[in-house]
């Protein structure tokens, strides 16, 4: 018989290896406990329930989807949309066109054509004005100084006429267009300087007087398609001269033209 107190250590001894080999086993337990299984969403549900991505290169894109959602890529200055294998894409710049007013239409061609028609009131004459009302029509051929079309030299022929009354005038002169606010729309500023002949008949004759021109004028244009021309002079003062008379009109024309 073992006494006591032998008997009392014998039994913590067992407590205590017990313990030890509980410890020992809890680990390996623990390793053995099986991991639960990963939640796999349905694609479905994923469809449905898009996630929201952020765009590495700066900003929130848009939704990324698996069925053909709306995708977004970059901060906002373009956007790619594809739905169903139809994609589209648009992009808006930062600089911003923003349109001016309106701009006029280039002028085609150095050359140019007219023809014009109107009315010459004489306004003055040492001997009256009484006989000398006339009309007028011309033709005038103009070439460009530069391409740009804006300065002309010009060879306007034209003739005043009445019953029994003529007038030759072969000048040359200078045109320059001033373009208006107006798109398209000129004015134009020009003198010419020339020779003119003045044709009467009388009792089965003709006389001819022979005059000196100068011939200041006004005149507006509008320019249509690049090459046609429609306006006139608004004010257009001949003067015929010589050594024993002055003759003034005033003259107002309608003009046609084209460029080429």
């Amino acid at each position: 018989m073992v006494d006591t107190p032998q008997r009392t250590s014998m039994s913590r001894l067992g407590v205590l290896i017990g313990i030890a080999l509980t410890l020992a086993g809890a680990p390996a337990e623990a390793k053995k406990k099986p991991r639960p299984d990963p939640v796999q969403q349905d694609p479905m549900e994923t469809e449905a329930n898009p996630q929201t991505t952020t765009n590495p290169t700066g900003g929130t894109g848009g939704t990324t989807g698996t069925g053909g959602g709306t995708s977004s890529t970059g901060s906002g200055s373009s956007t790619n949309t594809s739905s169903g294998g139809t994609s589209s894409n648009s992009s808006a710049s930062s600089g911003g066109g923003g349109s001016g007013g309106p701009v006029s239409t280039a002028k085609i061609g150095r050359y140019m054509l007219s023809l014009k028609v109107g009315a010459a009131p004489c306004v003055y004459f040492s001997g009256g004005c009484g006989v000398l009302h006339q009309g007028v029509a011309g033709l005038e051929f103009a070439w460009a100084f530069t391409q740009s079309a804006s300065a002309y030299l010009i060879v306007p022929v034209q003739v005043q006429f009445r019953a029994n009354l003529g007038t030759l005038m072969l000048p040359v002169g200078i045109q320059y267009d001033i373009a208006l606010p107006v798109p398209n729309l000129y004015i134009y500023p020009r003198l010419s300087l020339g020779y003119a002949v003045a044709l009467s008949g009388a009792a089965g004759s003709v006389i001819a007087s022979h005059y000196g021109v100068a011939i200041p004028e006004l005149g507006i244009k509008y320019v249509f398609s690049g090459r046609y021309h429609l306006g006139g002079e608004v004010v257009s003062l001949p003067v015929l001269f010589n050594s024993t008379a002055v003759v003034l009109y005033y003259r107002a024309a309608l003009s046609f033209g084209v460029s080429f």
